[in-house]
């Protein structure tokens, strides 16, 4: 290969030919293979410089890449969260709501019961009242037919018998006080009624809330307020029980025998 010609191409390849063009070695007579191989080297090392470049510009946009991926995948573990919590959250919701309308049913049951009760409580009031009024009529009409009688006769027996059956009437509701227990079951019954009603409109609140931390948090408020109603209720009945038991017990007559 002529040697201008070589030159030409060692000009057109890159600077570094030059260098090479000015080397003796060029004067000898493998000078043309020479040149070819400077010029196929550094062919590769411009290679191998654009290969590590590319290399480089891949292994930083690989690391943008996974960059971005774990960032994008942050911000959807985020989101990911806050869903659950928003989950829990309703479920917790569900949660308030089911055993504020297991206590609802509760308080209907009891009041129930108080209804019966009160039922059970009249009826009886009604058997005892009755026949000692009509007996306490009926007493002093047979004493009233026996005075200047003389001797044992039906009308002193049944004198005896009536004032012993109004004897026993009388303490039976002492004793027990139906008529006042019909009274406060009834009054409990409604105080009940009315609890569960007034609770039954307030829970609507809890189904169209604005979100769903203001419908937790009347939840609870309504569970704590509830109960807390519920028992006075309950409590005030049991202990009017108790009272009108002891004042009973201390009103009942001593028949022991004075020797």
């Amino acid at each position: 290969m002529p040697l201008a010609k070589a030159g030409a191409i060692c000009k057109g390849s890159s600077g570094l030919a030059m260098v090479v063009l000015q080397s003796p070695a060029l004067r000898t007579a493998s000078a043309g293979r020479a040149l070819l191989a400077a010029f196929a080297a550094a062919q590769r090392r411009i290679r191998s410089a654009v290969g590590r470049q590319k290399s480089r510009l891949v292994s930083q946009n690989r690391y943008a890449l996974c960059k971005l991926y774990y960032l994008q995948r942050g911000s959807t573990m985020t989101q990911a969260g806050q869903t659950n919590e928003d989950e829990q959250k309703v479920e917790y919701l569900n949660t308030l709501k089911s055993h504020l309308d297991k206590e609802l049913e509760q308080i209907g049951a009891h009041a129930q019961w108080y209804h019966g009760q009160a039922a059970k409580s009249k009826t009886r009031y009604y058997l005892i009242r009755f026949p000692i009024i009509l007996l306490s009529f009926a007493l002093p009409f047979l004493l009233m037919l026996e005075v200047g009688k003389q001797g044992l006769s039906p009308f002193t027996v049944a004198a005896s018998l009536v004032s012993l059956l109004v004897a026993a009437l009388s303490t039976i509701d002492t004793f027990f006080g139906y008529g006042k227990t019909w009274l406060e079951e009834r009054a409990a019954e409604l105080a009940l009624y009315r609890l569960k009603r007034e609770y039954r409109t307030q829970r609507i609140g809890i189904d169209a809330p604005h979100s769903v931390d203001e419908a937790i948090e009347t939840a609870e408020s309504l569970i704590d307020s509830l109960r807390n109603e519920y028992e006075q209720i309950v409590a005030g009945t049991i202990e009017a029980f108790i009272v009108r038991a002891e004042r009973a017990e201390s009103e009942k007559p001593d028949l022991r025998l004075v020797g």
